[in-house]
């Protein structure tokens, strides 16, 4: 699995504690990330990237840009798994983890990723850029 949160955090040293979001990290954390999933795919190996791939503007192509270079470094097939959590539920789990702990997002940044999924929902019958979609609804159980 290769987490682009996990690579912030070792360019961070960091080890429990979430590193501080730095947008001026975020080529050389994907451009890692990148070497590490062309790493899986070159031993014909399945690469399983964590990460929303949402992005706080809405006139963004991250999402889009990142699929089409999983296709350039070979995969094959590029799937989506959509975690259907409502945003209040994950706003409230978010609070539980803690403001200085690993994970944490700020609260207007959930905002704006909700929004962009919203404005670029992803369902089976409308994949958008990946090949296929599945959709774990969101259960009180999980």
């Amino acid at each position: 699995v290769v987490s682009s949160d996990d690579i912030r955090d070792e360019l961070a040293g960091v080890g429990e504690r979430q590193a501080p979001y730095d947008p001026n990290l975020n080529k050389e954390v994907f451009r890692i990330a990148n070497e590490r999933v062309q790493a899986v795919l070159d031993t014909g190996g399945i690469a399983i990237v964590d990460g929303t791939h949402l992005s706080t503007k809405p006139e963004s192509t991250f999402r889009k840009d990142a699929v089409q270079e999983y296709r350039n470094l070979g995969a094959i097939t590029v799937a989506a798994l959509v975690l259907d959590v409502p945003v209040d539920v994950a706003k409230a789990r978010n609070e539980v983890r803690g403001a200085d702990r690993k994970g944490y997002v700020q609260p207007e940044d959930i905002d704006r990723m909700d929004a962009y999924r919203n404005a670029h929902p992803l369902t089976p019958e409308n994949p958008g850029e990946f090949d296929v979609v599945i959709v774990k609804p969101y259960t009180e159980n999980v």
